[in-house]
């Protein structure tokens, strides 16, 4: 069973459903936003599978749009699409 902690739900709420879906899939623990970047680059290392480059590309959006974004001390930031 996946778990997002409180302190990143609001970023792990902004990302697509159908990788957020993806990502809870593998029974992941996020904790921090690392956690959440690392679960995206290993969606983006995953084997090229028929069907899985749409969530592929999903990931490399995202992780591009997170590392722009400085982490905020007055919480999350949201992811924007």
């Amino acid at each position: 069973m996946s778990y997002v902690s409180e302190k990143i739900r609001y970023e792990f709420e902004s990302v697509p459903i159908e990788l957020k879906s993806h990502i809870l899939e593998k029974n992941v623990e996020l904790h921090s936003r690392a956690d959440l970047i690392n679960a995206l680059y290993d969606v983006v290392s995953e084997l090229d599978t028929p069907g899985s480059h749409n969530i592929i590309n999903l990931a490399h959006t995202t992780l591009d749009k997170l590392e722009k974004q400085p982490p905020n001390d007055d919480g999350p930031a949201k992811v924007t699409f």
